[in-house]
């Protein structure tokens, strides 16, 4: 493993950003997986798009509740 970070000292602009890259790349693969999952249900048919956005939203919503948690 590498030196740890100290993102308590320094410009704070700048260790907001590099905090915050992994969690918006994660959130981007995550976007970009339901989209494909979505673009591939699609030739099945709507009903079926509705069923996976919508359980989409719900794993979205328990992970939401699930970090409020630990925050």
């Amino acid at each position: 493993m590498g030196p740890n970070k100290d993102f308590t000292r320094g410009n704070i602009l700048n260790q907001l950003i590099k905090l915050s890259l992994p969690i918006m790349g994660t959130s981007f693969i995550q976007m970009t997986y339901n989209l494909t999952d979505l673009f591939w249900i699609g030739h099945v048919g709507s009903g079926a798009v509705a069923a996976v956005g919508t359980a989409g939203f719900f794993i979205w919503f328990s992970n939401a509740l699930t970090f409020s948690t630990a925050i």
